[in-house]
């Protein structure tokens, strides 16, 4: 089945994964304050683009994001309109960014790593200049394809629901991916890779 009808006949449902025609992984993660769905599209040979953007009900401001990958290769960022600070090497990034940009504290037996590959940190603090609920970026690295990507984890501030104070604060990690082929994705697939999805409990 072509990419466009799948689409539409999933639309209904409320489908949480959006695909190109090139090859893609996308994902989901996160608690009942917020879900990060994560986007990664191989565009070119050793470039790989990232599309963030939240999951309803409730809203945020996108201030961090993490990443841990398999087989690490040195990265570069070719380009990411909305970040203000990256920082990248193997099991080297702390989930500390600064400025309030973290993930740290609470229960988090169950956090996949408190050293990623790469860490980026997106706008300003509070939602007085920006407000990013969603954003894309462009990585490269010899051999980078979007199957290189196992780990995630986000910080999100100012999270509410639209229209209200949005006085709330998310810590989000998880990992579940599911490859979509060139070409398309059948409803088979897509039902797999909704059942396959990780949710994770809310950090603070």
């Amino acid at each position: 089945m072509k990419l466009s009808s799948t689409l539409k006949q999933v639309s209904a449902i409320g489908a949480l994964l959006l695909v190109s025609q090139a090859s893609a992984i996308s994902t989901n993660f996160g608690s009942d304050d917020i879900f990060v769905k994560v986007d990664l599209t191989d565009i070119a040979a050793d470039q790989v683009q990232i599309d963030l953007s939240l999951v309803g009900p409730n809203i945020a401001d996108i201030r961090g994001f993490w990443a841990e990958l398999d087989n690490y290769t040195p990265l570069s960022l070719i380009s990411g309109a909305d970040i203000t600070s990256s920082a990248f090497g193997d099991d080297s990034v702390s989930d500390n960014l600064g400025g309030g940009v973290n993930i740290n504290g609470g229960n988090s037996s169950d956090k996949p790593s408190s050293q990623y590959d790469l860490g980026l940190v997106f706008g300003t603090p509070g939602i007085g200049n920006d407000d990013i609920q969603s954003t894309s970026f462009v990585l490269s690295g010899s051999g980078l394809t979007s199957s290189n990507f196992i780990e995630f984890a986000a910080r999100g501030t100012s999270v509410g629901a639209p229209g209200s104070s949005r006085s709330g604060s998310s810590k989000v990690w998880g990992g579940t991916t599911t490859r979509v082929p060139d070409g398309g994705l059948t409803l088979s697939m897509l039902g797999t890779a909704l059942l396959g999805m990780l949710f994770v409990k809310r950090k603070r």
